[in-house]
C-alpha cells in the first residue's frame, strides 16, 4: 500500500524566484520563460536543454513569440 506524500521536490530548476510568464513556440520544441528574477531563458523542452539566458534589470512580467511572418 502506498502512502500519500505531500513532500515537495524540484523536478527542474528554471528561475531563482517565481516564473512570470512562458511562451511556447508553435513551430519548434522550444519555450521562452521570464521570471521575477529578471532572467529570460530559451529552452528545448524535449531535450531539457537551455540554449539562451540573459538577466535584465528589474523583474519580468510578460513575453510572447513574434509570428514568423513578422520576424522576416
Amino acid at each position: 500500500m502506498m502512502k500519500d506524500s505531500l513532500e515537495i521536490s524540484e523536478i527542474m530548476h528554471f528561475h531563482s524566484g517565481k516564473m512570470s510568464d512562458m511562451s511556447i513556440s508553435t513551430k519548434q520544441n522550444i519555450s521562452v520563460t521570464v521570471g521575477e528574477d529578471g532572467i529570460v531563458k530559451l529552452w528545448d523542452y524535449f531535450k531539457d536543454k537551455e540554449y539562451y539566458s540573459r538577466r535584465f534589470d528589474g523583474k519580468g512580467t510578460a513575453l510572447d513569440f513574434m509570428p514568423h511572418s513578422e520576424a522576416s
